[in-house]
């Protein structure tokens, strides 16, 4: 037994909780719809892998561009200064976030906030 097309309306749903689903990977795939008032075929409707796109993306996958004016130092010593300094970044809202609680604080009436200028 032969399943009927769904109708444009309700392909367009389809498609459009697959989008959501499929999140930034739906852009990797080529559909061709129907336009309005046309019915839902084999010829109507189709959708394909755009491998040029995906083949581009992947080899750019894992790659990233540091900018720095430290023209003189070795990439890998940039690159390993970049990483500590993403993990020191990352511990400052904690540290920030301690010397705010009231147990903290020093017993000279500061906040233990930093002085604002």
């Amino acid at each position: 037994m032969r399943k009927s097309l769904p109708k444009r309306d309700q392909l367009l749903l389809r498609i459009g909780a697959a989008k959501k689903e499929a999140g930034r990977a739906f852009g990797f795939v080529k559909i061709l719809m129907p336009p309005a008032g046309q019915a839902v075929t084999r010829e109507t409707f189709s959708f394909q892998v755009d491998k040029a796109k995906l083949k581009a993306t992947e080899q750019r996958d894992g790659h990233y561009l540091l900018r720095s004016n430290l023209t003189g130092e070795h990439p890998a010593v940039l690159w390993t200064r970049y990483v500590q300094l993403t993990q020191i970044e990352s511990v400052v809202p904690l540290v920030e976030k301690r010397t705010e609680h009231p147990a903290h604080r020093s017993s000279t009436g500061t906040s233990g906030r930093r002085a604002r200028g």
